[in-house]
């Protein structure tokens, strides 16, 4: 398509400089960090704060979260999603009042810290703590229905605690951390509200991970077979995929379970 213009906002990360550079499509490729003390960049946080924040705080609010931030983007998303979690005045106002006493400079270890103590509060802080020993040792990100088989937590338990912690967690087709700082904070030093054995939590897995296969799997698992005739070739089955999703679907930590149990 002539006169395409395509603009990606990144950071300079050598994997997308090596997909463009010397690229006879791409006519120009200009890499600039804004760093967190540019006028630029507190614009954008200004901006975003006034759009998200707008019904939850008034402006001179608004206008403190944004200085608390010190310009880091991230500090801020996760303030918005902090706030947007408490649920009426009080909460809100609570919420407020200690990420206005965070140390200056927008420390995420801070926000993080925070978070943690209030969920070690929380009735159901073992199986939280469960959930994000299993998100962190997972190889890659499952399904709800996949996360809750494969830590025994009903769906009933698992939905609003993940519910609960949208400022820390993205839950859509698979549940995954936020962000990496997050990750990095609970495996770290700072973390010391609700510490982890990496250990430990491997083992969980890989016992979680025997279970499934055990409960699950069983000889002809997509009936493809006729009796007393050889097992048919994939290719021969035209409806493999629907019978598959339907598999999937019945036995939602299965394809997990099968792509790692070598791994272990």
């Amino acid at each position: 398509m002539p006169k395409l213009k395509l603009f990606i906002t990144s950071r300079p990360e050598s994997d997308i400089i090596a997909i463009l550079q010397d690229k006879a499509i791409v006519r120009g490729m200009h890499f600039k960090m804004h760093g967190k003390e540019q006028q630029s960049n507190l614009d954008d946080i200004r901006a975003y704060v006034d759009v998200h924040l707008d019904k939850l705080l008034t402006a001179p609010q608004r206008q403190q979260i944004v200085e608390r931030s010190n310009g880091l983007f991230i500090w801020i998303t996760t303030a918005h999603l902090e706030l947007r979690g408490a649920h009426g005045p009080d909460a809100l106002g609570a919420a407020l009042r200690s990420l206005l006493t965070r140390g200056k400079g927008g420390d995420i270890n801070q926000v993080y810290t925070s978070i943690l103590r209030r969920l070690r509060r929380e009735t159901s802080s073992g199986t939280i703590h469960k959930i994000m020993g299993t998100l962190l040792t997972l190889f890659e990100p499952v399904s709800t229905e996949a996360l809750g088989e494969m830590t025994g937590i009903a769906d009933s338990e698992l939905e609003p605690i993940l519910e609960s912690m949208q400022s820390v967690f993205r839950v859509d087709t698979v549940v995954e951390f936020l962000h990496p700082t997050f990750q990095e904070y609970l495996l770290g030093p700072h973390n010391v509200d609700m510490p982890f054995n990496s250990t430990a939590m491997q083992s969980g897995l890989a016992v979680s991970i025997l279970k499934v296969l055990q409960e699950d799997l069983k000889e002809d698992i997509c009936g493809i077979s006729l009796p007393n005739k050889p097992y048919p070739k994939n290719a021969d089955i035209v409806d493999l995929d629907k019978r598959l999703e339907q598999l999937w679907a019945r036995s939602p930590a299965l394809p997990y379970a099968a792509n790692c149990c070598e791994d272990f």
